[in-house]
């Protein structure tokens, strides 16, 4: 009989925003790191699937695996971000919009690894973060009276009071991401002297803070900057988690997180990048109305088992959050396959079908549909997990 518990290890993906200690330290790597360790991806997204390190199917990855066991493909994929920098003001397409524009890609001849690729898959892309502490983004548009106001009380945002008035909250999007726009451009140079001015005296609630962090580290490149204006700014504490569904604006500005989401690496940037930005394209797929970000926080408490359970409206992926006390155990059974990482503690020991794994800190395993695993600590600390999976 196969087993139904393997061991497996993740893709670090080295891109420029990220830190160069935490992620290596995470997996037991103590030598110093030349490129920063921005993603670490645990799934079978085709560009960086995750790998079995033990038994028969060591080698082997995760898409393979599963094909080999005729279990249908992991409908998530699972990250940990250590986000030193900020990223990109950003979107992600709905599966139709996914499938459509993948398509007109491919019938255009355009490389999946083009520089001006959009859609690297057919997928939608909602995703969930799990805060690992002190953890800041922009989420969503704020309400227009608040931006109508803040616009109002800068000189140098004033004008741009017009194209709120005359084309609504839409059109003053479209216009901040459009490098063309002379008064857009005015403005937003405005405002980055006006950042620089007051640098070392606003707190990280002050979206001046940001714009300066962005610029002194990514000279030159501003279009867009004026959205961290129009955006709401989000601070969440360790434990929070916030969902971003399709057509939602958003940025991670620093921190670090679990992140979990539709199996999909589809992007469209709305602006602070140096990449590709289709403004037309990020127009239509946005959504451009006012959101509250408090109605996409999800914050629950431990059940009897120790057990936290992040819902969100999506049935790829759901994000458990475990802690198992010293010498304790936990006999645990969904339907969908799972991938589990133990974050924190000595070691892990996991049973299923007669056979077991033993994790370090760092360490992941993927499970089966349907396997029952017995999670024990033998150890004198909690251990801490977190466990990935379809929604059930």
């Amino acid at each position: 009989m196969e087993t139904g518990i393997f061991k497996i290890r993740g893709v670090v993906r080295n891109y420029d925003w990220g830190g160069y200690n935490y992620i290596p330290a995470f997996l037991g790597k103590c030598e110093p790191q030349e490129a920063p360790s921005a993603e670490y991806w645990l799934g079978v997204h085709p560009s960086a699937p995750a790998v079995v390190t033990e038994g028969e199917k060591a080698g082997e990855n995760l898409i393979q695996l599963q094909e080999d066991l005729g279990d249908a493909p992991l409908s998530f994929l699972m990250k940990i971000l250590d986000v030193r920098q900020m990223l990109s003001i950003q979107v992600h397409p709905s599966i139709a919009e996914a499938e459509a524009g993948f398509a007109a890609e491919e019938a255009a001849g355009i490389a999946l690894t083009a520089p001006n690729r959009t859609y690297k898959d057919k997928n939608h892309k909602p995703e969930l973060a799990y805060a690992l502490g002190e953890f800041w983004m922009l989420h969503g548009l704020r309400k227009v009276e608040d931006i109508r106001n803040d616009l109002a009380s800068r000189e140098y945002t004033k004008p741009l009071l017009e194209i709120l008035d005359s084309d609504g909250l839409s059109g003053l999007v479209a216009a901040s991401v459009d490098e063309e726009n002379a008064l857009v451009k005015q403005a937003a140079d405005s405002l980055i002297e006006d950042a620089f001015s007051k640098a070392g005296d606003v707190p990280k609630s002050s979206p001046e803070f940001w714009v300066h962090r962005w610029v002194e580290a990514n000279p030159g490149v501003t279009r867009g900057i004026l959205m961290i204006l129009l955006m709401n700014l989000v601070e969440l504490k360790a434990g929070d988690a916030v969902y971003q569904p399709q057509g939602l604006i958003h940025a991670y500005l620093e921190g670090r997180n679990v992140e979990i989401m539709a199996n999909s690496d589809n992007v469209l940037r709305a602006g602070l990048t140096s990449k590709h930005i289709d403004a037309e394209d990020l127009v239509k797929i946005s959504n451009l109305d006012s959101t509250n970000p408090n109605d996409f926080i999800v914050r629950v408490e431990r059940d009897e088992n120790g057990i936290r359970s992040f819902d969100t409206p999506y049935e790829d992926f759901l994000l458990r959050d475990i802690e198992i006390p010293a010498n304790g155990s936990r006999e645990l059974q969904w339907d969908k396959a799972q991938v589990l990482v133990f974050f924190s503690g000595e070691n892990l020991e996991i049973g299923a079908d007669g056979t077991s794994l033993t994790l370090c800190q760092g360490e992941s395993a993927f499970c089966r549909p349907g396997t029952s695993v017995t999670l024990t600590n033998k150890s004198q600390r909690t251990a801490h997990l977190f466990i990935g999976s379809g929604s059930a």
